[in-house]
């Protein structure tokens, strides 16, 4: 691991994009060709009264992490050079993902990506000054979410209505809170998931947000490395006058404050982009940026 970190640290991010796209697009298309074909189970789940299918993940939200991920690369490949047709095949991800997986909060910040490209048509001054207040609320935002439950307690108002807006992700935090504590260098924390089955689990327990979860099984010291790392991308980014990536990877962070996917290192497929030095020759070509 030690090896990879380094050996990325200079790599063209460009073609990291073009191959990630492919890479991600082809396994993709081998998973749900296998699952027409029987292969691999389709799980189904019914969540709220409203039906949905894994696609060949263990659960939904696999696959939607899959997709919003991809959404992100394409952004911030095409989103620049055809913003409108861009635009319109993200809405059309964003309706058939929520459709199929109920992957609400992927397919929001799909949508998300939508106003970013569009927000490219603004004057340079004014988003960069976007960017900027955007990091700082980001920056705050990072270490509030992971102790939302002692800041607006069960059974509040406030908690009843965020609760809801999280399809119910408060409540687990607020256990979570309630018998962990977070340790300098992190926790062992015991979850109890569905393990890759669509039945009933006693007793189930999980962390869906990536930073309450790095806080409190990677640690303090790791969960302060974590932020300050994405902070140091998004700036990198900026700084240097690429604001349309700066502004996507703003929305793969907003994304980490309600899914785990971005502390996954199986699904957070640009963590890579933490890796890599500040030398950002050739991109703007690349990506006709």
């Amino acid at each position: 691991m030690v090896i990879i970190a380094f050996s990325m640290r200079n790599s063209n991010i460009g073609e990291l994009i073009d191959w990630t796209i492919i890479s991600v697009s082809i396994t993709l298309l081998i998973i749900l060709l296998a699952v027409r074909l029987g292969i691999i189970p389709n799980l189904s789940f019914v969540r709220n009264g409203i039906y949905r299918v894994s696609l060949g993940m263990r659960f939904p939200l696999i696959f939607g992490a899959y997709i919003f991920y991809l959404s992100v690369l394409l952004a911030m490949k095409f989103g620049k050079e055809f913003p409108i047709r861009m635009s319109i095949i993200l809405v059309g991800i964003a309706i058939l993902l929520n459709r199929f997986t109920n992957a609400k909060n992927d397919s929001i910040c799909i949508l998300l990506l939508i106003i970013v490209i569009l927000a490219q048509k603004l004057p340079e001054l004014m988003i960069k000054k976007i960017c900027k207040i955007s990091i700082t609320i980001l920056l705050i935002l990072s270490f509030i979410i992971p102790f939302l439950t002692y800041i607006f307690p069960y059974g509040s108002k406030m908690y009843i209505v965020l609760d809801k807006l999280t399809t119910g992700r408060l409540y687990y935090q607020n256990i979570l809170c309630n018998y962990f504590q977070p340790k300098l260098l992190g926790q062992n924390i015991i979850q109890t998931g569905l393990g890759g089955s669509n039945g009933i689990v006693n007793n189930y327990f999980y962390i869906d947000s990536s930073f309450t979860r790095i806080l409190f099984m990677g640690g303090i010291l790791f969960f302060i490395l974590f932020v300050y790392a994405w902070m140091r991308c998004v700036y990198k980014f900026v700084n240097n006058g690429y604001y349309l990536i700066g502004m996507v990877i703003m929305v793969v962070w907003i994304n980490g404050f309600f899914e785990d996917s971005l502390s996954n290192p199986t699904t957070s497929i640009l963590i890579a982009f933490l890796l890599i030095n500040t030398n950002l020759v050739d991109l703007r070509k690349k990506l006709k940026l």
